[in-house]
């Protein structure tokens, strides 16, 4: 159990799947810690997306929960890393990161929905940005 509280505090925003494959302990066994240890106020959960992310018990910011969460995934943290740079349209983000337009979207809707990024509109153009 001890091994697995480690694991979410030197990587905060984890998911269950990343504590599996990350320990090499079964998914049951995983579980079953995972619950013991938020019931003893050890780690907490925070639902993102569809998936549950565990945090320090110690630490609580919901906005830092839901951009570690984000960082956690593979397309958004791209995203975040190339808006840190400056605002962009969707084919300079597409450019930068390799991501198709659509999946762009998709992403970026959700990023604008849970307040990490904030879109513009400039004369006939859409500049996405992180928001501060």
């Amino acid at each position: 159990r001890i091994h697995i509280q480690n694991y979410i505090e030197e990587h905060p925003g984890c998911s269950e799947a990343d504590v599996v494959k990350n320990t090499g302990y079964s998914r049951n066994s995983t579980v079953h810690h995972i619950q013991k240890l938020v019931s003893e106020n050890k780690i907490r959960e925070t639902p993102y997306s569809k998936t549950v992310r565990y945090y320090p018990a110690d630490e609580s910011s919901a906005e830092t929960d839901i951009i570690n969460a984000a960082r956690a995934k593979e397309k958004p943290a791209a995203i975040m890393s190339a808006l840190e740079k400056k605002p962009m349209t969707l084919s300079e983000l597409e450019a930068e990161t390799g991501i198709t337009v659509s999946s762009l979207r998709w992403h970026l809707t959700k990023l604008e929905e849970d307040g990490i990024v904030l879109s513009e509109k400039r004369e006939n153009m859409i500049y996405y940005s992180l928001s501060e």
